[in-house]
């Protein structure tokens, strides 16, 4: 986190900077790197590295799985990297905790435990009541959810995607990739926008 560098270590780490032994290269990683101070910002170079999509997280869990003899389906590793929110080592150690906790197994219902995941069926259920405006059945879908073991904060992460997505389509933009829906989603998406 770079950007938490002080403005005594940056008169510092300047003078590093503009005269580097000839051995050294020095990368800087920040979220925010406009908190960096000019001065030393003005001698890096800047790589803006984007978040993984869901198919690229899926298919290096996919591969880590085949090569540990892990027996996992398609299904939970999305959900794996759905939970990861594009972070690689987020989802690697999600399917190392789901292999521990099922001794090698690693399988949907134990997914949903760990992780708190909620069906995605749900979650398109509960947008479908709220935006039909069925306020009663919506907070009902929802106690039975959460008292089941789903995560609020997931359910929640998952309803904002999914009516943010309803918006889109509805507006006349094309579905994304980073999306990471099946074309029977995308079409099932499609007909509730409308």
């Amino acid at each position: 986190e770079a950007h938490q560098i002080g403005p005594d270590a940056s008169s510092a780490l300047l003078k590093t900077l503009e005269e580097p032994p000839p051995h050294l290269v020095v990368i800087l990683c920040t979220t925010h790197p406009w908190d960096i101070l000019p001065t030393v910002r003005s001698r890096l170079q800047h790589l803006v590295l984007r978040r993984p999509r869901i198919d690229d997280l899926t298919s290096v869990l996919r591969r880590v799985s085949e090569s540990e003899s892990l027996n996992a389906d398609d299904a939970v590793l999305d959900m794996l990297s759905r939970a990861a929110d594009g972070s690689f080592r987020d989802g690697l150690g999600l399917l190392e905790m789901l292999a521990a906790y099922g001794d090698g197994a690693v399988s949907a219902e134990a997914a949903r435990d760990l992780l708190g995941a909620v069906d995605r069926e749900r979650v398109i259920e509960l947008a479908d009541h709220l935006v039909a405006g069925r306020a009663g059945p919506a907070l009902d879908l929802l106690g039975e959810v959460v008292d089941g073991g789903g995560d609020p904060g997931q359910v929640m992460r998952g309803l904002a995607g999914e009516l943010r997505h309803l918006c889109l389509i509805q507006q006349g933009a094309q579905a994304r990739d980073e999306w990471g829906l099946n074309p029977q989603e995308l079409e099932g998406l499609a007909t509730r926008a409308a």
